[in-house]
């Protein structure tokens, strides 16, 4: 109620005041809006987390453990060699 209030008196003060507070209103993101881009922002920063401590772990696995795997220590050097957010 209190900005109400105040954006009343900035508009009886200046139309061209009024005008901007009720384009800004229309702009406002909603609480679901922000929450769900929070949601996407964290999972990707976890998903980068994860895929760089998973291609730094590749590296220290030995040649027998990599054959164990289907691997080459070829392989292994381009997946460590790619930046942590590109799959």
């Amino acid at each position: 109620m209190m900005t109400e209030s105040l954006e009343c008196r900035v508009g009886l003060e200046d139309g061209r005041n009024q005008s901007r507070s009720l384009s800004l209103k229309n702009k406002t993101l909603s609480l679901k809006t922000a929450g769900d881009w929070l949601v996407r922002v964290t999972d990707a920063l976890l998903a980068w987390q994860y895929r760089a401590h998973e291609r730094s772990h590749l590296m220290t696995l030995d040649d027998r453990m990599l054959r164990d795997i289907g691997l080459a220590r070829a392989d292994v050097e381009n997946e460590a060699g790619k930046p942590f957010w590109r799959p």
